[in-house]
């Protein structure tokens, strides 16, 4: 969002705002502070077209009178004496692109953007359990952390959970095997429809990571974890160990969770 003099634009501009007020003849309360903003920061002349504009629908269903929107033109001369010698801040979020410059930018992705919506309220959650229970806690340090499930069933469902509760994002899972019938029960990644589908472990997991929580970093593999009484050629032992050595040494934390 971009704020320049509405001097710069041409004529017909309109200041438009979302007004609350029902009555029939005058705006609500916070045209005022707007009006006010624009005239100390030098962004509006003397003139101002406003639309007031009113939700009859919304003003309905709140037990209100529904009424048309405005149009009308106020002058602001009556503000110069109020904001002499005024300098005001900028709001919270709001930075100059030029120091110099009187055009104004805000981001808006933090109050519009649903993943990082998501992602500030479980981090919210985890620095309230710092701030209450336990100042040591370090919950960054855990969030920086490359976290490797070996094994995608009931143990890597069950940790994959437990770090998502404490914010962490980046994890991998790697598992050979595929969903069935009598895993979504027990491992609380999976469906039914992962069953009926045959998906595998580590994919579905990774998944469901995703759907839980969308600012995940979540990557998954299907390395055949070699083990006694299974054999393999000596190619493919080969291949699967470069394979997850190359992923323990990708990541910082390492969980061993396969049932045999």
């Amino acid at each position: 969002l971009v704020a320049a003099p509405l001097a710069n634009y041409t004529q017909g501009c309109m200041l438009a705002f979302d007004d609350p007020s029902c009555n029939v003849g005058n705006p609500g309360f916070p045209l005022r502070n707007v009006l006010l903003a624009l005239r100390a920061s030098g962004l509006c002349g003397d003139t101002v077209e406003v639309l007031a504009w009113r939700d009859s629908v919304l003003h309905r269903q709140q037990g209100g009178v529904a009424s048309r929107s405005l149009i009308f033109t106020v002058n602001t001369t009556g503000a110069v004496a109020t904001t002499e010698g005024w300098t005001p801040k900028p709001l919270l979020g709001f930075l100059k692109a030029n120091p110099k410059s009187p055009v104004f930018q805000v981001d808006l992705k933090q109050f519009l953007d649903v993943k990082q919506i998501a992602a500030d309220a479980v981090d919210l959650n985890i620095k309230l359990m710092k701030w209450r229970l336990m100042p040591g806690l370090d919950p960054e340090k855990i969030q920086s952390l490359r976290y490797l499930m070996v094994g995608s069933g009931t143990l890597g469902c069950s940790v994959a959970r437990v770090l998502m509760g404490w914010g962490a994002r980046k994890m991998s899972f790697l598992d050979c095997g595929k969903v069935s019938h009598s895993n979504p029960v027990r491992q609380s990644l999976f469906t039914h429809d992962d069953a009926v589908r045959s998906r595998h472990k580590a994919e579905a997991a990774a998944a469901r990571v995703l759907e839980v929580m969308p600012d995940a970093e979540v990557s998954w593999s299907d390395c055949d974890i070699p083990m006694p009484g299974h054999p393999r050629s000596p190619d493919v032992i080969q291949r699967e160990f470069s394979k997850l050595k190359d992923l323990v040494d990708s990541h910082d934390v390492v969980f061993l969770l396969t049932d045999s």
